[in-house]
Protein backbone atom coordinates (compact mmCIF):
# COMPACT_ATOMS: atom_id res chain seq x y z
CA UNK A 1 0.00 0.00 0.00
CA UNK A 2 1.48 3.40 -1.08
CA UNK A 3 1.69 6.54 1.48
CA UNK A 4 -0.95 7.99 -0.77
CA UNK A 5 -3.27 5.02 -0.09
CA UNK A 6 -2.45 4.70 3.83
CA UNK A 7 -3.26 8.22 4.40
CA UNK A 8 -0.64 8.99 7.24
CA UNK A 9 -2.71 10.80 9.22
CA UNK A 10 -1.31 14.17 11.51
CA UNK A 11 -1.30 13.08 15.28
CA UNK A 12 -4.60 13.55 16.15
CA UNK A 13 -3.82 14.06 20.00
CA UNK A 14 -3.47 18.08 19.78
CA UNK A 15 -6.26 19.06 17.42
CA UNK A 16 -8.45 16.92 19.21
CA UNK A 17 -7.99 18.07 22.40
CA UNK A 18 -9.38 21.54 20.87
CA UNK A 19 -12.95 20.22 20.01
CA UNK A 20 -14.01 21.54 23.84
CA UNK A 21 -12.10 24.51 23.61
CA UNK A 22 -14.00 27.98 23.56
CA UNK A 23 -14.16 29.25 20.41
CA UNK A 24 -14.46 33.45 20.49
CA UNK A 25 -16.34 35.21 17.91
CA UNK A 26 -12.85 36.53 16.51
CA UNK A 27 -11.59 32.82 15.92
CA UNK A 28 -15.28 32.01 14.32
CA UNK A 29 -14.46 34.96 11.77
CA UNK A 30 -11.12 33.66 11.13
CA UNK A 31 -12.39 30.48 10.52
CA UNK A 32 -15.02 31.44 7.87
CA UNK A 33 -12.80 33.75 5.87
CA UNK A 34 -10.61 30.46 5.66
CA UNK A 35 -13.07 28.84 4.05
CA UNK A 36 -14.36 31.51 2.00
CA UNK A 37 -10.76 32.05 0.67
CA UNK A 38 -10.56 27.76 -0.03
CA UNK A 39 -14.27 28.17 -1.58
CA UNK A 40 -12.21 31.31 -4.30
CA UNK A 41 -9.21 28.79 -4.80
CA UNK A 42 -10.91 26.44 -5.88
CA UNK A 43 -12.10 28.35 -8.80
CA UNK A 44 -8.61 29.71 -9.66
CA UNK A 45 -6.89 27.81 -12.11
CA UNK A 46 -3.50 29.37 -11.35
CA UNK A 47 -3.54 26.80 -8.32
CA UNK A 48 -3.53 23.44 -8.33
CA UNK A 49 -4.80 22.99 -4.50
CA UNK A 50 -5.68 24.68 -2.11
CA UNK A 51 -4.44 23.57 1.95
CA UNK A 52 -7.25 23.63 3.51
CA UNK A 53 -9.07 20.90 1.37
CA UNK A 54 -6.18 19.01 1.57
CA UNK A 55 -6.12 18.91 4.79
CA UNK A 56 -9.24 17.82 5.22
CA UNK A 57 -8.56 15.15 2.94
CA UNK A 58 -4.96 13.92 4.56
CA UNK A 59 -6.13 14.43 8.29
CA UNK A 60 -10.05 12.92 7.82
CA UNK A 61 -10.52 15.56 10.63
CA UNK A 62 -14.10 17.74 10.12
CA UNK A 63 -13.66 20.90 7.70
CA UNK A 64 -14.46 23.23 10.64
CA UNK A 65 -12.22 21.65 13.49
CA UNK A 66 -9.11 21.86 10.51
CA UNK A 67 -10.23 25.62 9.95
CA UNK A 68 -10.19 26.30 13.73
CA UNK A 69 -6.75 23.94 14.05
CA UNK A 70 -5.64 26.61 10.91
CA UNK A 71 -6.43 29.81 13.10
CA UNK A 72 -4.74 28.72 16.15
CA UNK A 73 -2.22 26.99 14.93
CA UNK A 74 0.63 29.59 16.10
CA UNK A 75 -0.78 29.35 19.51
CA UNK A 76 -0.97 25.56 19.39
CA UNK A 77 2.75 25.49 18.49
CA UNK A 78 3.75 27.98 20.71
CA UNK A 79 2.12 26.09 23.60
CA UNK A 80 3.90 23.61 22.54
CA UNK A 81 7.28 25.23 22.41
CA UNK A 82 6.70 26.13 25.93
CA UNK A 83 6.01 22.89 27.04
CA UNK A 84 8.78 21.37 25.79
CA UNK A 85 11.64 24.24 25.62
CA UNK A 86 13.94 22.97 23.16
CA UNK A 87 17.51 24.36 23.57
CA UNK A 88 19.82 22.71 21.53
CA UNK A 89 19.82 22.54 17.66
CA UNK A 90 19.25 18.67 17.89
CA UNK A 91 16.41 19.52 20.06
CA UNK A 92 14.95 22.21 17.83
CA UNK A 93 15.21 19.67 14.65
CA UNK A 94 13.64 17.15 17.09
CA UNK A 95 10.91 19.73 17.63
CA UNK A 96 10.12 20.70 14.11
CA UNK A 97 10.32 16.75 13.25
CA UNK A 98 7.55 15.80 15.62
CA UNK A 99 5.36 19.13 16.12
CA UNK A 100 2.00 18.20 13.90
CA UNK A 101 0.82 21.48 14.91
CA UNK A 102 2.67 23.53 12.71
CA UNK A 103 1.49 21.82 9.34
CA UNK A 104 -1.48 24.16 10.61
CA UNK A 105 0.48 27.00 11.00
CA UNK A 106 2.09 26.72 7.92
CA UNK A 107 -0.70 26.31 5.74
CA UNK A 108 -2.69 29.28 7.11
CA UNK A 109 0.29 31.30 6.17
CA UNK A 110 0.34 29.70 2.84
CA UNK A 111 -3.18 30.30 2.32
CA UNK A 112 -4.13 32.99 3.72
CA UNK A 113 -1.56 36.02 3.64
CA UNK A 114 -2.62 38.06 0.42
CA UNK A 115 1.01 39.19 -0.08
CA UNK A 116 2.61 35.95 0.07
CA UNK A 117 0.14 34.43 -2.92
CA UNK A 118 0.72 37.84 -4.99
CA UNK A 119 4.75 37.26 -4.36
CA UNK A 120 3.97 33.60 -5.57
CA UNK A 121 2.22 34.41 -8.73
CA UNK A 122 5.89 36.34 -9.29
CA UNK A 123 6.76 33.06 -11.47
CA UNK A 124 3.87 32.09 -12.91
CA UNK A 125 5.18 31.72 -16.41
CA UNK A 126 8.64 29.91 -15.36
CA UNK A 127 9.23 26.73 -16.65
CA UNK A 128 11.46 24.13 -17.91
CA UNK A 129 13.87 25.00 -14.98
CA UNK A 130 15.82 23.41 -12.02
CA UNK A 131 14.40 24.92 -8.85
CA UNK A 132 15.06 24.61 -5.13
CA UNK A 133 12.23 25.64 -2.26
CA UNK A 134 14.18 25.55 0.91
CA UNK A 135 12.48 25.50 3.90
CA UNK A 136 9.47 24.00 1.62
CA UNK A 137 6.84 23.85 4.36
CA UNK A 138 3.83 22.74 2.98
CA UNK A 139 4.77 22.66 -0.86
CA UNK A 140 2.94 25.72 -2.15
CA UNK A 141 5.97 26.92 -4.11
CA UNK A 142 7.25 23.38 -4.93
CA UNK A 143 3.53 22.44 -6.31
CA UNK A 144 3.33 25.29 -8.31
CA UNK A 145 6.56 25.50 -10.06
CA UNK A 146 6.64 21.41 -10.44
CA UNK A 147 3.16 22.08 -12.32
CA UNK A 148 4.15 24.02 -14.05
CA UNK A 149 7.13 21.79 -15.54
CA UNK A 150 9.83 22.41 -13.56
CA UNK A 151 12.03 20.26 -11.80
CA UNK A 152 11.71 21.06 -8.28
CA UNK A 153 13.87 19.73 -5.48
CA UNK A 154 11.98 19.93 -1.55
CA UNK A 155 14.36 20.87 1.31
CA UNK A 156 13.16 20.59 4.56
CA UNK A 157 12.70 18.47 7.94
CA UNK A 158 12.69 15.28 6.78
CA UNK A 159 9.88 12.90 7.95
CA UNK A 160 8.65 16.05 9.82
CA UNK A 161 4.59 16.57 9.63
CA UNK A 162 5.07 19.22 6.82
CA UNK A 163 7.57 17.27 4.97
CA UNK A 164 5.22 14.22 5.11
CA UNK A 165 1.87 16.60 4.21
CA UNK A 166 4.13 17.89 1.14
CA UNK A 167 4.87 14.70 -0.06
CA UNK A 168 1.44 13.76 0.11
CA UNK A 169 0.24 16.56 -1.85
CA UNK A 170 2.63 16.24 -4.62
CA UNK A 171 1.53 12.42 -5.13
CA UNK A 172 -1.98 13.50 -5.04
CA UNK A 173 -1.01 15.85 -7.85
CA UNK A 174 1.34 13.90 -9.72
CA UNK A 175 3.73 16.37 -9.52
CA UNK A 176 7.28 14.89 -9.81
CA UNK A 177 9.21 16.81 -7.03
CA UNK A 178 12.71 15.59 -5.43
CA UNK A 179 12.09 15.15 -2.10
CA UNK A 180 15.54 15.77 0.14
CA UNK A 181 17.08 16.32 3.11
CA UNK A 182 20.22 18.66 2.26
CA UNK A 183 20.56 21.38 -0.26
CA UNK A 184 22.28 19.05 -3.81
CA UNK A 185 25.90 20.39 -3.39
CA UNK A 186 26.23 20.03 -7.10
CA UNK A 187 23.12 20.76 -8.34
CA UNK A 188 22.69 23.85 -9.99
CA UNK A 189 19.29 25.98 -9.87
CA UNK A 190 17.99 28.42 -11.73
CA UNK A 191 15.22 29.07 -9.35
CA UNK A 192 15.24 29.19 -5.42
CA UNK A 193 12.68 30.40 -2.81
CA UNK A 194 12.45 30.27 1.25
CA UNK A 195 9.25 31.40 2.22
CA UNK A 196 8.83 34.65 1.19
CA UNK A 197 12.27 35.03 -0.44
CA UNK A 198 12.87 34.08 -4.24
CA UNK A 199 15.50 34.16 -6.59
CA UNK A 200 15.62 34.15 -9.77
CA UNK A 201 19.64 33.09 -11.23
CA UNK A 202 17.99 33.67 -14.96
CA UNK A 203 16.09 36.09 -16.80
CA UNK A 204 12.64 34.95 -17.13
CA UNK A 205 11.56 34.64 -20.93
Amino acid sequence: MSDLEAKPLIDKEPVLKLISALIDDEDLLEVERIKDKAARLREDRDWPSNEFDDLVEYTQLPRSLVAHNMVRGADMVASRWMRERPQTKEQIDDFYRHCSEYVYLVANHAMMLGTYRKLLRVFKHESGGQCLNFGGGVGAEALKLAMQGNEVWFCDVPDSPVWKFAKWRAEKAQAAIHFVADVPAEQPFDFSSRSMFFRFSRPSN
